[in-house]
């Protein structure tokens, strides 16, 4: 539909090809095609769109809608792990945007492009970096939604400080954050408190709590986590998030020593990465869960199965890190064959 409203578009400003109403089309077309999943067309739009804006507005590039169509050439390359290109979009924009709304910095789209930046400083492990943008953007958001504290920029905001003090270990400030994130996302949702940004603060609490070492209260949260996303995904059950959120209540499993519960977890998360993946089977979910298994088997004591799966396990590694035979992962899936394997020599031994 928006490709025919384009070519409408293309015949009605035939004499001007530099119309607002067709870089607008372009820009539409390719949050539809980032929307779902295809970033390669949603790139070729989106820098249709950004060409056309500049040409729109040659006398003005310190245009909105060019900041905008920057950030979101921006959040094109942080889908495709491609953080340093990301991150060079998001300053660009950041940079028109404070010179756009210079006479009033509490915009929502200035807090926006805080938020982006803040997550690929995340991503790449500079978590002060990132706790900077991050608080910049809470304090805007916080300004511009006064009169509605209950807005779900706040409670994602909180969300992303929470996730940064859990990794700098700081876990009464994380925990602080998800529990703040979690009343207003309860009240936002109050009417479907079934929603998976509820399940998504559910299991950061619990993570906390894992890090922490209270298992119990861990598995708690977790297990609230995972029963909302089980009525949120009902119509997807081989969602990734419910992968995940088995994955960690397996590890709490194997943390309480609980082996065959954590088995039963890590197989069912580990089917369900299967059906995501089943065209791309050598991903890292599957080389993971593969190795969770081996990993309960080997606590077990059946060494014979925990080398199996960590073979399988280090097979799919080999594939994923091809150019990189140092990575840290193969190097732990080559340490734990090698650990199984001793203990296998030692059981025959003993035999």
């Amino acid at each position: 539909f928006l490709v025919k409203s384009y070519e409408i578009y293309k015949l009605i400003f035939n004499d001007n090809q530099n119309h607002p109403c067709l870089a607008n089309t372009l820009n539409n077309i390719g949050l539809i095609y980032y929307l779902n999943g295809n970033l390669n067309k949603a790139l070729e739009y989106y820098e249709k769109s950004f060409e056309l804006y500049k040409n729109i507005y040659t006398d003005n590039l310190n245009h909105a809608s060019i900041a905008l169509c920057l950030n979101q050439i921006g959040l094109v390359y942080k889908s495709s792990n491609n953080y340093n290109k990301a991150l060079e979009y998001f300053e660009k924009s950041y940079e028109i945007l404070k010179k756009v709304y210079a006479d009033n910095l509490n915009n929502a789209d200035i807090a926006l492009c805080l938020n982006n930046i803040g997550l690929v400083y995340d991503h790449n492990g500079f978590f002060n970096k990132a706790l900077e943008f991050y608080q910049k953007s809470y304090e805007i958001y916080s300004n511009v939604y006064a009169d509605n504290t209950n807005d779900p920029h706040i409670a994602k905001l909180l969300n992303n400080i929470g996730l940064v003090y859990n990794n700098k270990c700081d876990h009464y400030k994380a925990l602080e954050c998800f529990e703040k994130s979690y009343e207003i996302r309860k009240e936002i949702y109050a009417e479907n408190p079934n929603h998976p940004d509820i399940a998504n603060t559910l299991n950061n609490i619990g993570s906390v709590y894992d890090d922490k070492g209270d298992y119990n209260k861990a598995l708690e949260f977790y297990g609230k986590s995972y029963e909302i996303r089980k009525i949120a995904y009902a119509d997807n059950p081989n969602h990734p998030d419910i992968a995940t959120i088995l994955t960690n209540i397996g590890n709490i499993f194997v943390e309480k020593g609980e082996y065959d519960k954590a088995l039963e977890c890590y197989v069912k998360s580990f089917g369900i990465f299967n059906k995501i993946y089943a065209d791309t089977p050598n991903h890292p979910d599957i080389a993971f869960s593969l190795n969770n298994i081996g990993s309960v088997y080997d606590n077990k004591g059946d060494f014979i199965k925990a080398l199996a799966y960590y073979q399988k396990s280090f097979e799919i590694k080999k594939k994923i890190y091809a150019d990189n035979e140092d990575h840290p992962s193969l190097n732990l899936s080559l340490n734990n064959i090698i650990n199984v394997k001793n203990k296998l020599f030692q059981f025959i031994l003993i035999l």
